[in-house]
């Protein structure tokens, strides 16, 4: 064998093994997915507005690569956004600036770069009605509000309680031991009112809030995003995206 064949060899021998080590870009769920292990999602109580989100993503990464999902649920979202944070691989939905208000519950997560849906924080009073004009209109009250929200956390104002649970902030209102209480999830708001009797309770207007939410996965799934991105932004241009809300809650209503 002579020298132009040995170099040759030599020569296609390294281009090969160039190839191989190339880092690949824009790797899709489907090549990271072993379908061994489900991709896990930690969220808050089940609500019809979850169900929405959750059905998104369901959508959203059966396209990008079908992903089996599991969501698990808490009764606080601030519990579910620490598990998440700590061993799952992603929370469903959290406000845009969630990192900036909870930066040690969030520091593994990162957020999608495009809305997996909205939210309304709403206020409830008994008896007495008037016009929200922001946190301010709240600032000599008795306020309650679910723990984990964290955009209330940081920004509500007067006499604060705070609960795990709505059920009891309600059954606190209607005793007359709250002024107002604040809730996302008109759906779940008017069930709890529903099955426990509870009567003169208003929903006062306009709204608290209304802002985009965003679904946050871990750092370790860093290279799905694009994807991700890609994915829903498909479901939006085609219609999926308000489709699966209309659908879930016509089912609700039924």
């Amino acid at each position: 064998m002579n020298f132009t064949m040995n170099y040759k060899i030599t020569f296609s021998v390294i281009f090969c093994l160039a190839i191989s080590i190339v880092p690949a870009t824009g790797a899709s769920l489907q090549d990271l997915n072993t379908e061994k292990e489900p991709f896990v999602f930690y969220t808050s109580k089940e609500s019809p507005v979850g169900a929405v989100v959750e059905k998104r993503l369901q959508e959203v990464f059966r396209r990008a690569g079908r992903f089996t999902l599991k969501f698990v649920s808490f009764e606080s979202s601030q519990r579910a956004l620490v598990m998440a944070n700590e061993k799952g691989d992603g929370v469903p939905e959290r406000a845009q600036n969630i990192k900036q208000i909870a930066p040690l519950d969030t520091e593994n997560l990162i957020q999608i770069p495009e809305s997996i849906g909205v939210s309304t924080l709403n206020v409830y009073t008994k008896g007495v009605v008037f016009s929200i004009n922001g946190y301010k209109s709240l600032e000599n009250l008795r306020n309650g509000f679910r723990v984990g929200i964290k955009n209330l956390e940081t920004n509500m104002l007067g006499e604060i309680t705070m609960l795990p649970g709505l059920k009891r902030l309600f059954q606190m209102l209607d005793d007359g031991r709250l002024d107002t209480v604040v809730a996302l999830n008109d759906s779940i708001v008017d069930k709890i009112i529903k099955e426990n009797h509870f009567s003169g309770i208003t929903r006062l207007s306009p709204p608290l809030g209304v802002f985009p939410t965003f679904c946050l996965i871990h750092k370790k799934h860093e290279a799905l995003i694009p994807n991700i991105v890609k994915a829903l932004k498909d479901i939006k241009a085609d219609g999926t995206f308000l489709q699966i809300e209309k659908d879930i809650l016509k089912i609700t209503a039924q």
